[in-house]
């Protein structure tokens, strides 16, 4: 249940707030002292009325008593009510401006406070002032309530625009104004029940002036009772002042009581917040303790009509700014009007929404600025050059290698290393220069003067020398180094912030696969690369749906006796816009762009499918570090095997040390997963990567294939003969079959039998061929020894 902040129309927020209601206030606190004027008609009346007139006096007070008390502390819950409803007004209004769920806790937190209060109110209202209020207030609960969930939902999302619109909507004010009007409702109805109540308080006077004139008897015996009644009502008075005073310090707020700026009377909150004892205090111009700058300010806003909360700098006693908000009001005291001001430390606050603001602007681990203050100071920069008419310069860089630092030496040391990364790289730039991390390793320049390319390059090799400079990580030595792409916009490029960053990433990736550790300016044809490689994504896409893929096979030859054991699968994409594309044509964007997934269970499951009809053979598929690294794959290749009806024993999966570089004992049993289903696994291209004797002893492999370039080298190289020879012994050492790709000649042939190679493939024998190709040869009686001529014309 919520009540409408302060920026909704203002409400009186207690009975002082109109002329009526000032006046029923000042005759309820007549009603309550003793009245002189029953004070003589008692003496001279009868012992019998004296008595009455006390019995009904002491009867009223304690009503009234009741009555203000009740005033008192419904008034102390309006302004309860108004302060928790300022608290989650602001944070569902922070959570949408930031994104920071912690804004959530607190709103939750003040809910539970905002409806104990309202049922406070309700309970110590009359009944009729409560049932109006409760009408009023309760009308609008779910809404408001809704609203605000869905702001806050929208906010946990990241959708800040949709929360911020949910709150700033005309329903939301709608209904924050009938709180508002329950409010007033609340306050106007307090007022008319005092003043009902001086009515009725006139007419006992009148009945009682009756009883007295009627009876002029026992005035002697009236004294003792009007004594009496005289030292109970002081004693009534002094306890209902002490308890307002204890009221006033146990309060959290600083409440100061002051007669245009003189200070008559203080809570204890106010002495602490000021740092000065009560004495110190009192008739002290209020103004003293405001800090100089905001006296003028404050004195205006005290003598302004309104309650309006303010805010202002209160000056300790030691020296200090302690940040407040302040809202003042009439006060009536005896039977004259002053000044109550409460004063409420904001500090705590201040500094939080500073926190924020910067925590929304800059990176939490460099304190660089983030990507949104890069974006508006990169917005600000190209205003500023188209009309001045220069360019500014946007360079991106990353950091080459970061990955193996996370991965080697763990997160932690990534930051630190990243930590003095942005030192360095500060220390390269000028300080009209802006740094920026968008994230993760990525960092961004702005150079509002560059000076030209030449400025450019030379800020962008001292980056690169700063960042090549090996990082000292808790003792580990890090080689990182970076690479640069720049592109310039201004008053000469029609370039928005978003275009220009996208060249200078360009640039980037192109700088990353000339080699890294350089830089590169951005040149239009990477723009129309970057086209190309947008519309070779899409075709690939599209050949997904509409199956514009094929595969062929590469016999695999038993050498000794000629036998077609084997054929290796092949992938074929006959694009209809850029005619037939080999692998290395597509392949790697496929990688990058995550098509690589279903292409490659495309790959597996057509291939199995298509070997079930050549029972004598076995079917080698070469999978890609991502398809092999995607959770549950084995499951993949149990479904393609099951679906097909294919023997396990004749697929083969053929796998690169690259994808056994990261996270090796997870890929391990991956791999173990894989053979337990029956599948043979083989690596492929041996003796290119760093650790394949490590991995044959650390998996059992079936078979292992000598990669080309050495197969190619033989007739040329002796090392590579030398190679070759070693890794055919190691095999049979180690019990696993031998396959030499590659083999173009007659003389290959020769020496690989004469080192007992078991299965060779290559354009000696064959090139890829079509599965209806296979079909024919299969049916063939003589082996792929007697049909070469047969199959050396297959291409």
């Amino acid at each position: 249940m919520h009540i409408a902040p302060d920026d909704a129309p203002v409400r009186p927020a207690a009975a002082h707030a109109n002329p009526r209601a000032q006046s029923a206030v000042r005759t309820a606190e007549r009603a309550i002292r003793f009245p002189r004027f029953e004070l003589i008609s008692t003496l001279l009346g009868t012992l019998g009325m004296l008595v009455w007139v006390v019995w009904s006096s002491t009867l009223g007070e304690r009503a009234n008593v009741d009555l203000l008390s009740n005033a008192i502390r419904l008034t102390q819950l309006v302004h309860v009510i108004t302060y928790t409803d300022e608290v989650l007004t602001m944070s569902a209004r922070m959570a949408a401006a930031t994104g920071d769920m912690r804004w959530q806790q607190r709103y939750d937190h003040h809910i539970p406070i905002l409806d104990d209060a309202i049922a406070q109110a309700i309970a110590i209202s009359p009944p009729e002032i409560g049932a109006a209020f409760g009408e009023t207030t309760r009308r609008s609960n779910d809404a408001l309530v809704e609203l605000e969930t869905k702001a806050l939902n929208d906010a946990r999302i990241g959708a800040l625009n949709d929360a911020r619109a949910v709150l700033d909507s005309n329903a939301y004010a709608e209904h924050k104004a009938i709180y508002a009007q329950g409010i007033t409702v609340l306050s106007n109805a307090l007022a008319q029940t005092i003043d009902d109540r001086r009515s009725q308080l006139d007419r006992a006077v009148d009945v009682r002036l009756i009883c007295l004139i009627a009876v002029g008897v026992g005035v002697a015996c009236a004294w003792l009772s009007v004594v009496r009644t005289l030292r109970r009502w002081r004693n009534r008075i002094g306890e209902s002042e002490t308890r307002a005073k204890r009221l006033a310090d146990a309060a959290l707020e600083s409440i100061v009581l002051h007669d245009e700026t003189t200070v008559l009377d203080a809570n204890r909150a106010f002495t602490e917040l000021v740092g000065l004892d009560l004495r110190d205090v009192l008739g002290r111009d209020l103004l003293s303790h405001i800090a100089p700058e905001h006296r003028e300010f404050v004195a205006t806003r005290i003598r302004a009509e309104g309650v309006d909360f303010f805010e202002a700098a209160i000056v300790h006693a030691d020296g200090e700014l302690v940040q407040t908000e302040m809202r003042s009001r009439p006060f009536l005291l005896g039977d004259r009007y002053v000044q109550m001001t409460s004063l409420r430390d904001i500090s705590e606050r201040k500094l939080a929404e500073a926190r924020i603001l910067h925590l929304a602007h800059y990176d939490t681990l460099t304190g660089l600025a983030n990507r949104v203050l890069f974006r508006d100071r990169l917005d600000q920069a190209l205003a500023i050059a188209r009309r001045e008419k220069r360019s500014i310069a946007v360079l991106c860089l990353d950091l080459d290698r970061f990955k193996d630092v996370n991965d080697t030496l763990g997160h932690s040391a990534g930051d630190r290393l990243l930590q003095e990364a942005a030192s360095r790289l500060l220390g390269c730039l000028r300080e009209s220069d802006t740094l920026a991390r968008l994230g993760g390793d990525e960092f961004s320049v702005i150079m509002t003067q560059p000076s030209g390319e030449g400025g450019t390059s030379g800020c962008a090799q001292r980056i690169i020398d700063a960042l090549s400079t090996p990082f000292d990580l808790d003792g580990c030595e890090a080689h990182v180094g970076a690479s640069v792409g720049i592109a310039f916009g201004g008053a000469t490029v029609a370039d928005d912030p978003d275009t220009l960053l996208r060249n200078a990433d360009l640039a980037l990736y192109r700088a990353k696969t000339e080699g890294r550790g350089t830089f590169r300016f951005f040149a239009e044809e990477l723009n129309v690369r970057l086209q190309t490689r947008k519309a070779m994504e899409s075709d690939l896409r599209r050949g997904l749906v509409e199956n514009h893929f094929d595969l062929v096979y590469q016999p695999q030859v038993e050498l000794l006796s000629g036998h077609l054991v084997g054929v290796e699968a092949l992938l074929r994409w006959r694009c209809p816009t850029r005619g037939l594309m080999m692998p290395s044509d597509f392949i790697p964007l496929a990688e990058e762009s995550g098509l690589i997934l279903p292409i490659g269970e495309w790959v597996l499951r057509t291939a199995c499918r298509q070997a079930t009809a050549w029972p004598s053979l076995r079917v080698a598929i070469n999978l890609s570090p991502a398809q092999f690294r995607r959770s549950g794959f084995e499951h993949i290749v149990a479904e393609a095997l099951a679906e097909s009806g294919l023997d396990p024993s004749r697929l083969e999966l053929e796998i690169t040390e690259s994808i056994l570089l990261q996270d090796t004992d997870a890929n391990l049993e991956t791999l173990k997963r894989i053979k337990q289903l029956g599948v043979r696994i083989v690596m492929d291209d041996f003796g290119t990567g760093y650790s394949s004797l490590s991995y044959l002893r650390r998996f059992n492999f079936d078979k292992i294939k000598i990669d080309r370039s050495f197969v190619r080298d033989l007739d040329l190289c002796e090392d590579a003969s030398a190679i070759v020879r070693a890794v055919l012994r190691l095999g049979r050492t180690l019990g696993v079959k031998t396959n030499a790709e590659g083999v173009e000649t007659a003389e290959q042939v020769d020496f690989l039998l004469s080192e007992r190679c078991d299965e060779v493939q290559g354009f000696h024998f064959s090139g890829p061929i079509t599965a209806v190709e296979i079909d024919a040869i299969l049916r063939s009686p003589s082996a792929i020894a007697s049909a070469r001529a047969q199959l050396s014309p297959l291409a």
